[in-house]
């Protein structure tokens, strides 16, 4: 006879976050197409819902050498502020669909932890006179991935690394801007 333990959750070992970091993508320049390819798949969105109109449609980035900083913005959509900690701090959650969207779907995202010290999302949403800005402690999660007798699962590992914050704002416009701090 066999005997299931279903009082017995599986657990997830927080060694599976340095693969979607530091293991993700062997080479950085990868990582910042995602980006860009996230913003297009934003502006083409903000487009369609006549948010944006043809022609206004704007992806920058910035590197900062000095501050060793680097900045990828897009005037799209954002992210609505109730949305912002499910979609931004969830791991393979997304709204994008296989073969029309460009960028990655909720895995890729945190790759950029494994290159920079502090990973920012600053984001706010068409319409919403509030700021939201996300910070990963990519120094902290690397410390706790590292250290061999911290068996701490992926979730509370998580949400030690990484705070939110909302700001309200004037703000007319909207967007999405990552944020690679000391890279």
């Amino acid at each position: 006879m066999i005997k299931l333990m279903s009082n017995i959750d599986p657990q997830i070992g927080k060694d599976v976050i340095e693969s979607l970091t530091l293991g993700m993508y062997e080479d950085c320049r990868f990582i910042y197409r995602e980006y860009v390819q996230n913003a297009a798949d934003a502006v083409d969105k903000a487009v369609k819902l006549s948010i944006l109109d043809k022609g206004s449609e704007e992806i920058h980035i910035k590197i900062d050498v000095e501050n060793r900083c680097i900045t990828i913005f897009d005037n799209a959509t954002g992210i609505p502020q109730d949305n912002v900690i499910s979609i931004l701090r969830n791991i393979a959650h997304s709204t994008k669909k296989r073969g029309e969207d460009k960028g990655f779907r909720g895995i890729g995202r945190l790759g950029g932890l494994g290159y920079c010290s502090k990973l920012i999302f600053e984001t706010s949403y068409f319409g919403e006179n509030k700021k939201s800005i996300m910070i990963w402690d990519a120094e902290l999660l690397k410390y706790i991935i590292n250290d061999r007798d911290n068996n701490e699962e992926a979730v509370g590992v998580l949400n030690r690394v990484n705070r939110t914050t909302f700001e309200t704002e004037n703000l007319d416009g909207h967007l999405f801007c990552v944020i690679f701090g000391d890279v």
